[in-house]
């Protein structure tokens, strides 16, 4: 845990230098609330004018990157080929077996929150029929499992949220897009098994410091995950770092994960949205600002 203090609390230089993501979300995140602080404090429109001059400027870098990685992720399948044929001339067929458990761990546990513990959660807190409101939000389930992609979702979201559910519009305009920012339930399972595949592989014991580790550090990792095809995948380098393995056992995780990784992407991005459309109505229903057509359906 100390480890993990330090690494979120990095020169953000060093971080950048030394691959460390836990310093450069930390940084982040500090940098983005004191721009805030700063507009929010003072009065004076200069200052004011500067700060948003540097929220463009960070837009625009923003852009420039994501052009560079959608370039570089046009020869993707060319190094997920290579990646892929590289892991099955070591490990040969016996490589299936981890690729078929993990699929079907990841799969399983997904859809075991949406359709119990969501459930569950929300039987208790709201005292309602928890498979009406899926029922209700099952249009954006599809979507988000066909498109991969939580920002895809949105607009689809935000009208059932308003439309089925009879969310406030207010309510759902600013739930729903920081929710699908920042709430990756299905990442939260998705990693993990990831991680444990890889200590499988490597003969690597995790006890309960590291699995308490390992939580902690997959859900401050989840909060960078972009609401875009296969967002999470990067932040593997993060939870598999926590295990201690070295740049050549990484890169054969990933490299695994990259292969499967569009087929898990689809249960997680239906897993992140469906927690986004729950959380917002459990709120929405708590502070009566729902019209209850979901009672009385």
């Amino acid at each position: 845990m100390e480890k993990l203090l330090l690494d979120f609390f990095q020169n953000p230089f060093q971080a950048l230098a030394n691959g460390n993501f836990l310093g450069i979300i930390g940084f982040a995140i500090l940098f983005g609330i004191s721009i805030r602080l700063v507009i929010e404090t003072t009065e004076d429109t200069a200052v004011q004018a500067k700060m948003q001059s540097l929220i463009n400027l960070c837009d625009a870098c923003m852009l420039a990157v994501n052009r560079i990685i959608g370039m570089v992720m046009n020869y993707s399948p060319i190094g997920v080929f290579f990646l892929s044929a590289g892991i099955f001339s070591v490990y040969g067929p016996a490589i299936i077996g981890p690729y078929v458990t993990v699929l079907l761990g990841v799969a399983s546990g997904i859809l075991f929150l949406i359709f119990v513990v969501y459930p569950a959660v929300l039987a208790l807190v709201l005292r309602q029929n928890p498979y009406r409101i899926l029922g209700a939000v099952k249009e954006a389930m599809v979507l988000a499992f066909v498109t991969r992609s939580s920002a895809a979702t949105l607009p689809v979201s935000i009208r059932v949220s308003e439309e089925r559910l009879g969310i406030n519009r207010e309510l759902a305009s600013f739930a729903l897009p920081l929710g699908a920012t920042v709430n990756m339930d299905g990442v939260c399972v998705h990693l993990p098994m990831f991680a444990i595949l890889a200590a499988n592989m490597f003969g690597i014991t995790l006890g309960f410091g590291d699995l308490a580790l390992m939580m902690v550090t997959t859900v401050l990792a989840a909060i960078g995950a972009g609401g875009v095809p296969g967002g999470s995948l990067m932040l593997l380098f993060i939870i598999l770092g926590t295990l201690g393995l070295d740049a050549t056992q990484i890169a054969v995780i990933v490299a695994l994960a990259v292969g499967i990784n569009p087929v898990l992407d689809m249960f997680e991005t239906m897993g992140n949205v469906t927690g986004d459309l729950l959380c917002t109505y459990t709120v929405a229903a708590r502070e009566g600002l729902t019209d209850g057509r979901i009672q009385r359906s």
